[in-house]
């Protein structure tokens, strides 16, 4: 099982409560005398053991429906089997248009960009890189190095068709998709 807001788990901590109230309600019991002695006959005494079972049913009771809202919170999910055993299909857009000349703290966008997915770029996946102008199934270091700007610009829409292109037609494998684009305004 995991969890989509495993952060809200910490609010478990929060069970302490019922039990320090459960602790602290110490409640005796008192006599009072009533004048008439039919009252008495109606009314139902209570042992101290039957009492004592009754509060710790309602303290279990408290403990489960917290704990309850506070698991439903987090949003428990069993993955599915396919995420687990499937293969991973990763397409990286890399806009390469003029754009991406423009210069940032550690140089131009492109070059930076070429750099992080460089430092990031796992050995074992199969990677295929989009840019403007070409696509580069399996692509490896040589190939992202060689990236040059391209006169040709794209609209995130035409990014969207060429990624679902080419992703493969298999439902079992995760795909994901990450977009290193500029913007213009």
């Amino acid at each position: 099982m995991q969890f989509h807001n495993p952060e809200v788990l910490f609010a478990l901590f929060l069970l302490i409560i019922p039990v320090i109230v459960h602790l602290f309600q110490l409640r005796k019991f008192r006599r009072e005398s009533f004048t008439n002695v039919k009252f008495l006959r109606r009314l139902t005494t209570q042992t101290r053991k039957s009492s004592r079972i009754k509060k710790l049913l309602v303290l279990a009771t408290r403990l489960l429906l917290l704990s309850c809202i506070i698991f439903a919170f987090a949003r428990p999910y069993f993955p599915e089997e396919n995420e687990i055993e499937g293969q991973v299909e990763t397409v990286i857009f890399l806009d390469n248009s003029y754009s991406m000349q423009a210069q940032g703290q550690r140089g131009s966008l492109l070059e930076r960009s070429k750099q992080e997915i460089l430092e990031h770029l796992p050995e074992e996946h199969n990677i295929t890189l989009i840019t403007n102008s070409e696509i580069y199934p399996q692509v490896s270091r040589q190939d992202i190095q060689e990236v040059d700007f391209s006169p040709l610009p794209l609209d995130l829409n035409s990014v969207f068709l060429r990624a679902g292109s080419t992703f493969s037609s298999d439902r079992n494998n995760q795909k994901k998709l990450l977009l290193l684009y500029k913007i213009s305004y």
